[in-house]
């Protein structure tokens, strides 16, 4: 009787875990509108069709065109229905879904279950994001999508080596925007896949013939998953983008290497700082493998030893895939560091945990601290949705406003017939608040902020890239600047 009681209990706070994580990422998606590059997107978008889009951004910015397809996507969808909300849930909805096919992969649940673990552990994901906002961001939406998209793919190739006839369509996809997604991210899902073909060479003992055979799947996914980033590195567009920041990324050997170091340890504060997240995950995931109908320790004859040597194997493996990807950076655009362009790095931590925990229970039980546990930190995740929830509706309203008032003055001045450059007030830019951050910074003060979403700035700078793409969009007869002296 207490056992199902406890179980109800259970399954009603991952149920409501869940529920009040989508309120919470909607209710930011409703307030949600492009801003920065986004409005360059809309001006090219506007004029163009998709495809001709992807070409020009191909060929005069950067080699990513799947994810200009995604991004053109975005905003025909935004042009259509005025607001970035049907598609953002759109998207929220393949996300779970990616997912939703991956937890059932890896523990056999059920499809309504494994959807109410993936809203969770999505929204954790999101939540130890080093940069927040860009989840929202219309520019780096694309980020996340990836991630799920790898998460996916990698339970298909553990999961289903072999493969039916439809998992080379869907991989092939799949691998198509993985391997165009970002500069940093492809090269090291690659290396990895790369490494494991090797290992599995070897252990056919070199021949050829017996490695196709057993890994068709694998070797297939892997040509992919190359050719299309063959196809991102060599756009003609990638020379200039990185003309632009050519005087940020010239570095000798020294310099290099200690801005990787640097940033591997600023990266490492970010990551303890979300701590509590990670053991969130920790718990989640240590209790679906206590579910599971095959015990890991009676299925398993590994000593401490060993399980010893495979997590240090595993930690191994993460910190090399962050270093070269920080290294990938540095070369790219030297000691510039956009926190949303390393999302990836909480992804490898996740997948460090997972394995980890998993090796723990293959000679440890832990059901009882789990059973134990499990519950807490599903209050926990409720409790903080239902925090960070009503502290961001203040904070989402006063940037609504602001909005609304420069779109006033904007609308006065123009039809006023001004033609002198108008000095606009800064946006209130809404912060992001939950349990931890907040109590972060009563403990250390000095913990500096994360915006909630991203606010269409521009600088004082009228020949900046957001002023001149702003006065278009909006069409202005007069320049617009604010007091902002940042590079945006």
């Amino acid at each position: 009787m207490k056992t199902v009681l406890r179980t109800r209990i259970n399954y009603f706070l991952l149920f409501v875990a869940a529920l009040s994580s989508i309120l919470f990422l909607f209710l930011i998606e409703f307030y949600n509108d492009i801003t920065l590059d986004d409005i360059g997107f809309a001006l090219q978008l506007q004029e163009s069709s998709i495809w001709d889009f992807m070409k020009t951004m191909y060929l005069t910015w950067q080699g990513r065109f799947m994810g200009f397809f995604l991004t053109g996507l975005q905003m025909k969808s935004y042009f259509l229905f005025n607001s970035m909300l049907p598609f953002s849930m759109l998207l929220y909805a393949v996300n779970i879904l990616l997912i939703t096919k991956a937890l059932m992969n890896f523990f056999n649940l059920k499809i309504f279950d494994s959807v109410l673990y993936s809203v969770v552990l999505f929204q954790i994901y999101i939540f130890t994001m080093f940069d927040f906002s860009s989840y929202f961001w219309m520019c780096t939406k694309g980020y996340t999508f990836i991630m799920t998209l790898s998460v996916y793919a990698f339970s298909e190739l553990i999961v289903n080596k072999k493969g039916k006839w439809y998992s080379y369509i869907t991989l092939f996809i799949v691998f198509a925007f993985i391997g165009c997604s970002y500069e940093i991210f492809a090269p090291i899902i690659l290396l990895l896949m790369g490494c494991c073909i090797l290992y599995l060479f070897y252990k056919s003992n070199f021949r050829l013939s017996l490695l196709i055979r057993e890994n068709k799947l694998l070797l297939f996914t892997f040509f992919v998953g190359t050719l299309f980033f063959v196809l991102m590195v060599i756009a003609p567009g990638n020379w200039v983008r990185m003309d632009v920041h050519s005087k940020d990324s010239t570095l000798s050997l020294f310099p290099f290497l200690q801005v990787v170091l640097n940033n591997s340890i600023y990266l490492s504060k970010n990551v303890f700082f979300t701590f509590p997240y990670y053991f969130v995950f920790l718990i989640v995931i240590a209790y679906l493998f206590s579910k599971k109908k095959e015990d890991l320790i009676s299925s398993s004859k590994k000593t401490k030893k060993q399980v010893l040597r495979n997590i240090l194997k595993y930690a191994f493996i993460s910190v090399s895939l962050t270093l070269v990807s920080l290294a990938l950076n540095t070369y790219a655009v030297g000691q510039r560091m956009e926190l949303r362009a390393f999302n990836h790095v909480n992804l490898i931590v996740f997948v460090f945990l997972y394995y980890t925990i998993k090796e723990i229970m293959s000679i440890f039980s832990l059901k009882k601290n789990i059973a134990i546990l499990y519950p807490i930190v599903l209050l926990f995740v409720i409790i903080s949705n239902i925090y960070s929830t009503i502290k961001s509706v203040p904070e989402l309203e006063a940037y609504e406003e602001s909005k609304n008032q420069r779109e006033q003055l904007l609308y006065e001045l123009k039809i006023s017939g001004n033609e002198e450059i108008a000095c606009l007030q800064t946006l209130d830019a809404p912060l992001f608040h939950s349990v931890l951050d907040d109590a972060w910074r009563v403990i250390l003060p000095k913990v500096s902020d994360k915006l909630l979403l991203k606010p269409n700035e521009i600088s004082f700078d009228i020949k900046n890239y957001y002023n001149v793409t702003y006065k278009e969009y909006y069409q202005l007869d007069f320049d617009v600047i604010t007091d902002l002296s940042y590079d945006l």
